[in-house]
């Protein structure tokens, strides 16, 4: 099973136009990183996405209702193995 953990050295932001109330945020990809681990045989393989972006979206007030939306190449997986999920559909 992919288990995907976002990862981050540090999360730089810039805010984007929107309504009152609500601000969106690009994750700087240059202060960010997305990773996965997954079981292989008897050990875990780690790896990183090298293709990604994602957005945090919600009121700087009280961030409880808000989101987080990441989109991943997953032909951008690599792991020191050689090893990367296969795409399943």
């Amino acid at each position: 099973m992919l288990q995907l953990l976002l990862s981050t050295a540090a999360l730089a932001l810039t805010t984007l136009p929107v309504p009152a109330d609500t601000a969106t945020f690009n994750i700087d990809k240059g202060h960010s990183e997305l990773t996965f681990r997954i079981r292989y045989l008897m050990s875990r393989v780690s790896g990183t996405f090298t293709d990604w972006k994602g957005t945090i979206t919600g009121d700087p007030v009280s961030w409880s209702g808000g989101s987080t939306e990441i989109v991943m190449s997953d032909s951008s997986a690599s792991s020191s193995l050689g090893i990367v999920p296969e795409t399943r559909t």
